[in-house]
């Protein structure tokens, strides 16, 4: 289950923001700059959370190191892909 969010989160959010802010009359820097920033790991105010009320502290960090990890592979992934958008239009 996590390896499905963490791939949705991380592949499909950028893809569908890319798809909404390719059509606007925007500085391209600008659409790469939002879609990166959509792709981004959420950080780690979830964990705290679950520290803070006595959650599955384990799952969060778990989930927080492999969206890191993803991210490794997705941004340049992501970012490759909107080059290729943005020379085409």
């Amino acid at each position: 289950m996590m390896y499905k969010i963490s791939g949705l989160r991380m592949l499909l959010l950028p893809v569908a923001v890319a798809l909404l802010l390719f059509w606007l009359p925007v500085n391209p820097l600008l659409i790469i700059v939002v879609v990166l920033a959509a792709g981004f790991p959420v950080g780690s105010v979830p964990l705290m959370f679950c520290v803070q009320y006595d959650k599955n502290s384990v799952l969060a960090g778990e989930c927080l190191a492999f969206t890191a990890v993803l991210c490794c592979v997705s941004t340049p992934l992501v970012y490759l892909i909107l080059n290729l958008l943005m020379g085409a239009r």
